[in-house]
């Protein structure tokens, strides 16, 4: 969450490497579909919906908000059940609601900068259905910088007030894309190419957080997998 974290979709946000999206997603989330109509954004269609811009881009596996056709379908999470890196706990969990990400076996793999420097990692990647968190929460003082963690594109900025704040998500080599959210402020562009360590934002509260921090999220082939794991020690 754009050859798309997002999202906001990260989206950041969905963030996907595939440009044709002309139909819905199958899923069993409850929602409705929605036809896109000529001067639709992701972000009109979001404030129409009521949901996450992040949250829709994630779930239509959509990288480039600029992509969107007349005609197209959308799937429209309801607000409730919309992707989040924080899901509230409900009584009675039912794990089917969010199938628990798969990573995909290919072998491929990248060298990742921290992109906040010395920032304390206060909430981890989990997959568990009960307590999904699909990146992770680096906590440091407000202003500090953000980097990015590889070369790549900058392929989505956005403003996600619902859940994820300021959003920048980065296309790198095929097929990893890194999606950074909650940011004070946004030091680059759209279609700008940067280089790994430089600054792209700072870390704030954007998106109704309770202290600074950034949501930092990295996609392979459109599936989130622990950014630990291609982290530089």
């Amino acid at each position: 969450m754009q050859r798309k974290l997002v999202i906001l979709g990260l989206l950041l946000v969905g963030c996907g490497h595939t440009k044709k999206h002309h139909a819905a997603p199958k899923t069993s989330f409850a929602g409705s579909v929605y036809a896109v109509q000529q001067g639709d954004t992701v972000h009109s269609i979001a404030r129409k919906k009521q949901v996450s811009a992040f949250d829709l881009m994630e779930v239509n596996g959509i990288v480039d908000s600029g992509q969107l056709k007349p005609g197209q379908r959308l799937y429209i999470p309801e607000p409730e059940l919309a992707l989040s890196p924080t899901p509230k706990p409900k009584a009675t969990p039912k794990p089917e609601h969010r199938p628990v990400p798969v990573p995909v076996a290919d072998g491929k793999t990248i060298n990742l900068a921290w992109p906040v420097k010395k920032a304390v990692v206060f909430k981890t990647f989990d997959t568990n259905p009960q307590r999904l968190h699909e990146g992770i929460a680096l906590g440091a003082p407000r202003g500090t910088p953000v980097h990015a963690a590889a070369s790549g594109e900058v392929i989505y900025v956005g403003q996600d007030e619902a859940r994820y704040g300021r959003i920048v998500i980065i296309n790198h080599e095929e097929p990893f894309v890194t999606i950074y959210a909650h940011l004070a402020q946004i030091d680059v562009s759209k279609g700008q190419k940067v280089k790994k360590n430089d600054p792209i934002g700072t870390v704030g509260t954007s998106g109704g957080v309770d202290s600074p921090r950034l949501y930092f999220q990295v996609r392979k082939h459109r599936t989130p997998v622990d950014p630990e794991l291609y982290l530089k020690l």
